[in-house]
């Protein structure tokens, strides 16, 4: 089977766990509108990264297709606005590529106030419209049509 640049958002730069964070949603849509079948879907492999292992989870199968239709990706207006803050203190990460930040290195700061390194979220955002961590929500491209009317309605 050959897959196309189309089905999966670029993963250049990254590194393995980060590029695997960004395609697992493309990756469960993939499964499902390839099987359609109940039961199929029985065994979760997890691949930990930090000790080489592998698990095998047998679960009970459940429906994402409801999950993944709300998974909507965030406007690129909302994205270009994240404002971009210094770091001050020690020991905060990137909750995506899990790296640390050096005191005074710029992050992007979210509204629920997390931060991440600015290719990391920006690649998540466009993706999935919500933080990471807290499930924050970003405006998407429907959202900021309104707006945009509105405003210009309000000068006029």
């Amino acid at each position: 089977m050959e897959v196309t640049s189309e089905l999966f958002p670029s993963v250049e730069g990254l590194t393995p766990t980060e590029a695997r964070a960004m395609n697992l949603p493309y990756i469960f849509r993939f499964a499902i509108s390839n099987s359609r079948h109940e039961f199929v879907h029985t065994v979760v492999v997890l691949v930990n990264a930090i000790n080489n292992s592998i698990s095998f989870i047998q679960v009970r199968p459940i429906n994402v297709e409801p999950i993944l239709e709300e998974v909507v990706p965030a406007s690129r207006f909302s994205i270009e606005a994240i404002p971009m803050v210094k770091v001050l203190g020690e020991g905060i990460d990137c909750s995506i590529c899990l790296s640390g930040f050096e005191i005074s290195e710029e992050a992007k700061e979210m509204p629920c106030k997390h931060h991440f390194h600015s290719i990391c979220i920006d690649k998540w955002l466009g993706i999935n419209g919500s933080c990471p961590i807290y499930r924050y929500k970003m405006p998407v491209d429907e959202q900021c049509e309104k707006k945009d009317e509105e405003s210009g309605g309000d000068e006029g």
